[in-house]
């Protein structure tokens, strides 16, 4: 089973700064490139390890809304893509009004047309 048909809420392209911090403390920021309401994904400069903890927080608008967003997530795959890790962050634990606001921004994405497809990334809306 691919990894498209395990998801189970839809996810969309992004290209926005965000912050991790490992369990150890190390902060660093990194590039956030797709997120839905159950996850996101995550380019790293270095390989992590399935199964670790982070704590990611990045800055999401949507409307007349806009919040900084703190969740905590495990490491669930990663890949090579160039120089760069590809990681797919399942999240574990979010605020309320942030998992809405992620849910209201994903359905606008999707509305715009905006989705991932076969490991590729589109993104037609420059709101992203």
């Amino acid at each position: 089973m691919s990894t498209q048909e395990r998801r189970q809420h839809p996810r969309v392209a992004v290209n926005r700064s965000a912050t991790v911090r490992t369990t150890n403390g190390q902060t660093r920021r990194v590039q956030l490139v797709d997120l839905s309401i159950a996850g996101l994904g995550l380019l790293l400069p270095q390989a992590v390890t399935i199964g670790d903890s982070l704590d990611i927080s990045f800055h999401l608008s949507h409307g007349n809304q806009s919040q900084f967003i703190t969740a905590q997530g495990i490491i669930r795959r990663s890949h090579i893509r160039g120089n760069e890790i590809v990681v797919g962050i399942e999240i574990k634990h979010i605020e309320p009004d942030a998992q809405k606001l992620i849910a209201a921004f994903v359905r606008h994405k999707l509305e715009l047309g905006g989705h991932l497809h076969s490991g590729q990334a589109t993104d037609p809306a420059s709101t992203a």
